[in-house]
């Protein structure tokens, strides 16, 4: 047992002491791609972050299930009130059958697909869509799966049964596909419309609706044989569309729904809250209508649609590009972005107010000096300063008007900035005045950083590292081995040296910087922001919410668990040890305390150690903690393969196969985490 432990505790130690949550927006700001009812009461979607929101008030309130896959899911479908089905990108299919409480992630071995739709016939047999017609089908549940000859090559886009024999799935390029065997084989068809349809909605085997870009509806009245046009003559891109009855429906598209109470002949716009995407609608007979868009607002109507309420809230702005991120103390930070926004907490992070920047202009960083001091740079040149802990800013003189990526302060009176076409700015009295530097090129610089006053590195567009050591008074050019845009840089020690690229993960120097290699274990996601908040880890975060660390100088990269599809700009650390990240969409994200990691793996404290029993187990495990959780298990990889809400002490692992396991438990006060065999 003592092998397994340093095993796991190798692949995800940092999970022992917390997890990530949104504070804002709430309860989440992750596209909502489906929504699904099993009753009156209950009802369930998932979102672009791999995650599970539930209500059980007919949806009056919603709350944040967890994770219940890694990836993007696309698509949910229920057979009955306990057995659920989702898909995604990557091949991810994830599975329940209590109700939601647990879910299973499934491999289906077509990883290589992105599945854009899913349907069940029943609780075993079920098929799911991709581009360049691939179809898959189940007959256990979705233990196995197979490839479904479908004769085409198109993209499949949505996929709808009105009956155990009959389905359709829509494409793009004008082109439908139909079975009435149960799915048993699939017929081509071409409407012969230049269409590229994103939906389809039967009520019955012949009468249907397909809708898609550039505002096309078309309906059939004979399965399909003919399309009569229904478009409203507008631009609207539908996304998605469902009916109650012959008679009554809904469409949604890029910042509008629209409703029909006749079969379509008419189409009249009932909500139109912004411009933003809507991907996601669901409508009863009781006149109960949700829709969900690409920034995670749910909006509810209990009138059939005449008027809505939206059910996110936030605690600033919406939709603000979010850059940047600083804490003074354990209560007070700021956080910057877009439009040369800066918001301020005083608590924790569970308030902001807007500050004055004196700028428009996006501000791209920000780096703390003390307790009450910080700088931020900007474009047009701006650098703004602060000395009461962000409260008020001003504007200092930089001498350029190229916008400002980077800004860095490393020592009492150094302090570097770099910028657009080749802009490197030092200053010698901590930041109040600064000089701009002849640098010799023009490359776009990302980021600067320097190990102490006279070594440093600059990273830019195609590949490009400048290497300083007098203080950036010269630069001399590295090969980096890559085309790649880098974004970020942080030097570890005078040594080791890490760089982020914008989407093959991270380039790993140990000589200073003179030559470069790709990490042992890498990621293969874009990085924006590298963070060495101490001498043992180094963070990172970037695309599709990533946020990982390194705890041996960037050689090898964990990644901590998936919380967000939004790119991350930047994170940081309070002295306590609470984490912060914040990204697109007005996003930000908390962790709570989390311990120093260390270049060496580390027990968990005794009271952060689940006790489970029998281990070694075969179909149960039991844990020894009263309280209810939400759990989250993961194999030898880091790979989540089952979550769920632990309301009593077993929990079933019949699923699972042989090996060994890591398990997270956690609620609003706590993260407990253990480990087991499955036999």
């Amino acid at each position: 047992m003592k092998k397994l432990f340093l095993i796991i505790m190798l692949i995800v130690p940092l999970l022992a002491s917390a997890q990530w949550n949104w504070l804002n927006p709430q309860p989440q700001g992750d596209p909502i791609n489906d929504i699904a009812f099993v009753s009156t009461s209950n009802g369930f979607a998932i979102t672009g972050g791999g995650a599970l929101m539930k209500t059980i008030d007919a949806g009056a309130t919603w709350t944040m299930e967890g994770t219940i896959a890694s990836d993007y899911l696309t698509d949910l479908h229920f057979t009955d009130a306990t057995h659920g089905f989702a898909c995604g990108s990557q091949g991810t299919f994830v599975r329940t059958s209590d109700g939601g409480s647990t879910w299973n992630v499934i491999n289906t071995t077509f990883n290589g697909d992105d599945f854009s739709g899913l349907w069940f016939l029943n609780n075993t047999t079920g098929f799911i869509i991709a581009d360049y017609g691939v179809m898959i089908k189940t007959t256990d549940g979705g233990d196995n799966w197979t490839a479904v000859s479908t004769g085409s090559s198109e993209t499949f886009t949505d996929i709808y049964f009105p009956t155990a024999t009959t389905g359709y799935v829509s494409t793009e390029d004008g082109y439908f596909m139909k079975t009435t065997d149960g799915g048993a084989t699939w017929t081509e068809h071409d409407t012969y419309l230049a269409e590229d349809f994103q939906c389809v909605w039967f009520t019955d085997e012949n009468t249907g609706w397909m809708a898609g870009d550039w505002g096309a509806i078309y309906k059939t009245t004979n399965g399909g044989t003919s399309w009569a046009s229904q478009s409203v003559g507008t631009h609207d891109y539908f996304n998605d569309i469902c009916f109650i009855d012959a008679s009554t429906g809904y469409l949604c598209a890029d910042g509008t729904i629209f409703k029909t109470t006749n079969g379509g002949t008419n189409w009249i716009q009932c909500h139109n809250p912004n411009a933003d995407y809507i991907y996601a609608i669901y409508a009863d007979a009781a006149g109960n209508v949700f829709a969900g868009n690409e920034r995670g607002r749910l909006y509810r109507s209990v009138d059939a649609g005449s008027n809505w309420v939206d059910l996110t809230t936030d605690r600033m702005t919406q939709a603000v590009r979010l850059n940047a991120i600083a804490f003074f103390n354990d209560q007070t930070g700021v956080v910057a972005g877009s439009n040369g926004v800066i918001f301020r907490t005083e608590d924790e992070g569970l308030s902001w107010d807007s500050v004055a920047a004196g700028t428009t202009q996006e501000i791209f960083d920000i780096e703390l000096v003390s307790s009450t001091e910080a700088l931020a740079c900007a474009g047009a040149g701006r650098i703004l300063h602060t000395t009461d802990a962000g409260e008020t800013w001003s504007t200092l003189v930089s001498g350029t008007t190229n916008i400002l990526y980077s800004i860095k302060k490393i020592n009492a009176s150094f302090a570097v900035a770099c910028g657009w076409a080749g802009t490197v700015l030092t200053s010698a009295d901590g930041g109040t005045t600064w000089t701009s530097i002849s640098t010799g090129f023009t490359t776009g610089l990302y980021d600067i950083d320097f190990y102490n006053s006279s070594m440093g590195l600059c990273v830019g567009q195609s590949g490009k590292i400048y290497r300083s050591t007098d203080g950036g008074q010269t630069w001399t050019s590295i090969a980096s081995g890559t085309s790649m845009y880098l974004k970020a840089v942080c030097f570890i020690d005078s040594l080791h040296v890490v760089v982020g690229t914008n989407n093959e993960g991270f380039l790993y120097s140990s000589d200073g910087g003179l030559s470069w290699s790709e990490s042992v274990t890498n990621m293969t996601l874009g990085i924006s922001r590298l963070y060495c908040p101490s001498a043992d880890t180094v963070f990172a975060c970037g695309m599709e919410g990533l946020i990982a660390y390194s705890t041996d100088y960037g050689q090898n990269w964990n990644q901590m668990e998936h919380h967000t599809w939004w790119l991350l700009g930047d994170l940081t650390k309070t002295t306590s040890g609470k984490m912060y990240a914040v990204g697109y969409n007005s996003a930000i994200l908390y962790r709570g305390e989390l311990q120093s990691v260390g270049f060496e793996s580390r027990e968990s404290e005794p009271e952060n150690t689940l006790i489970i029993y029998p281990n070694p187990a075969d179909d149960f495990i039991r844990i020894d903690e009263d309280r209810s959780h939400w759990y989250n298990i993961f194999d030898q990889s880091g790979r989540l393969v089952q979550s769920g809400y632990k309301s009593h002490e077993t929990i079933e692992i019949s699923s699972l196969a042989p090996g060994n396991y890591f398990i997270q438990c956690s609620d609003a006060d706590a993260v407990k985490t253990g480990q087991f065999i499955k036999k």
